[in-house]
């Protein structure tokens, strides 16, 4: 029986191109716009300045089949989205505000539109026993800051390419429990980054 449940949380702001660059918003004005714990993506030149992501429901789990190294037959569990596109999307570089829980329990993850569904891969099925090898293989390492108390900005610590993203809480491969994979969730807060996506791999 495989295990493993995804919750996602991500705030993000808009950055310039360059992480350099990156507008930091002052206590007050984050204050006044995320009241509530979430993720929020900060809109610059926008009101309000703090948009909250919104979650996607997901369609349940599945397998893909295909060939890896050494000829060899592997397997990649995939989370299916319902819908094609993020309801938020940014023109430049997210910048991700992380309102009452810190940036460590989450990481950034790359998604694939497929149809009207996007796709995330969970992780590699190696064995009879269908257990992940590794959670998330299209993460995406995080560099966060702390604003102030139980406020902080994080970003990816490269830029990122066009095309769709989510925070997704790391406990993701600890729950996932239902006989036909579904279990009627998880939730998703995904961003997208607007430009000529890559073709999924």
């Amino acid at each position: 029986m495989l295990f493993a449940v995804v919750i996602l949380t991500q705030p993000a702001v808009l950055l310039a191109q360059s992480l350099a660059t990156v507008p930091t918003l002052d206590e007050a004005t984050i204050k006044a716009h995320a009241p509530d714990a979430g993720v929020y993506v900060a809109a610059p030149n926008a009101t309000p300045p703090l948009v909250r992501l919104t979650g996607s429901v997901s369609d349940g789990v599945k397998t893909s089949t295909g060939l890896g190294g050494m000829m060899r037959m592997k397997s990649m569990l995939k989370l299916i989205l319902k819908d094609p596109r993020a309801p938020v999307h940014l023109p430049g570089q997210p910048v991700f505000y992380f309102i009452g829980n810190a940036p460590e329990l989450y990481q950034l993850v790359r998604l694939f539109p497929k149809g009207k569904t996007r796709e995330m891969n969970l992780g590699e099925i190696r064995t009879i026993f269908d257990k992940i090898n590794s959670d998330f293989p299209d993460r995406i390492p995080l560099s966060a800051t702390q604003v102030a108390e139980g406020i902080y900005q994080a970003t990816a610590a490269s830029p990122i390419e066009p095309g769709e993203y989510a925070v997704v809480e790391k406990m993701i491969v600890t729950a996932l429990s239902s006989g036909d994979r579904k279990a009627g969730g998880p939730f998703v807060l995904g961003v997208g980054l607007d430009g000529t996506p890559v073709k999924k791999r």
